[in-house]
C-alpha cells in the first residue's frame, strides 16, 4: 500500500466531490504508471477511529509509544481488518 494511514474525520462524498472538481480524483504521477497515484491512503472517520485506536495502543505498548504503524505491517493489517470489518 502507498500512502498513510489517517485516523481523522472529515472524509466522506464530499471529499470525491471535491477531488473530482479539481481534476485530482483517480489521478496518477505519471501516465505511463497507473498504479502510482497522486493523492493516495486512507483515512477513517470517529466510529472508526474508535475500533483502530485498539490496535494502535496495543501496538505501542508492545512497541514504544513512538512506534509508528508503518513499521509494524502486522499491526497495520490488523488494523485495517478491524475497519473493513466495520
Amino acid at each position: 500500500m502507498v500512502g498513510f494511514l489517517q485516523l481523522a474525520g472529515g472524509t466522506n462524498a464530499h471529499t470525491i466531490e471535491g477531488l473530482k472538481k479539481e481534476g485530482l480524483f483517480q489521478t496518477t504521477i505519471s501516465p505511463s504508471n497507473p498504479s502510482c497515484a497522486l493523492i493516495s491512503g486512507i483515512a477513517y472517520g470517529g466510529y472508526a477511529r474508535k475500533i483502530v485506536g485498539r490496535v494502535l495502543r496495543s501496538m505501542q505498548s508492545q512497541h514504544g509509544g513512538a512506534a509508528s504503524i508503518e513499521d509494524h505491517p502486522e499491526h497495520l493489517l490488523m488494523a485495517l481488518r478491524e475497519a473493513l470489518a466495520l
